[in-house]
């Protein structure tokens, strides 16, 4: 008797220590103002899936990611997608330079903890594209002006036109 309760004991205690592996992109690239997707799944062996997720930026227990940390909004996937797919991903929308840095996803499940190696997050500067911002506002500005400026030349050659037509044959 005393060496079945051993086996079982074993055997119980390895069924609830599954291992959690977490998985993210080393570095994702985006522009600023774009929306960044940080990727993150995990795998484990149960098929019944109760959980929850948390980032990180900084390091693995840095400042948690939330709405009040990123102003330009957070979202995260639904219970659904998490338990279904294992995905863990959040998407930071309206990037700006200052979100630029390391960002670990942690999975609990079942009171286990894995957390991901981060995702380096580089924010570049949008490009300054010739046709584009105050560049752009000038040229329009510029071209508007010759535009009205040839009108108000053609409708007073014209009227110059009429004067000397009137003149001629009035006189």
């Amino acid at each position: 008797p005393k060496k079945l309760m051993f086996i079982i004991v074993v055997n119980i205690s390895t069924g609830v220590c599954k291992e959690l592996d977490v998985q993210q992109d080393p570095v994702i690239n985006v522009t600023a103002g774009e929306t960044a997707h940080l990727h993150c799944r995990f795998s484990h062996s149960e098929s019944s899936i109760i959980g929850s997720v948390k980032w990180y930026r900084g390091a693995s227990k840095g400042k948690e990611v939330n709405n009040d940390t990123h102003p330009t909004g957070i979202v995260r996937v639904d219970a659904e997608t998490f338990s279904r797919d294992k995905v863990a991903s959040i998407s930071i929308l309206e990037t700006l330079a200052q979100y630029q840095d390391t960002y670990y996803c942690e999975v609990e499940l079942m009171g286990q903890k894995g957390t991901g190696n981060g995702t380096r997050l580089i924010v570049r500067k949008p490009e300054n594209k010739p046709n584009t911002g105050k560049y752009n506002m000038l040229k329009k500005y510029a071209i508007s002006m010759i535009y009205v400026g040839l009108h108000l030349s053609l409708i007073k050659g014209f009227w110059v036109v009429i004067d000397k037509f009137r003149n001629n044959s009035l006189g």
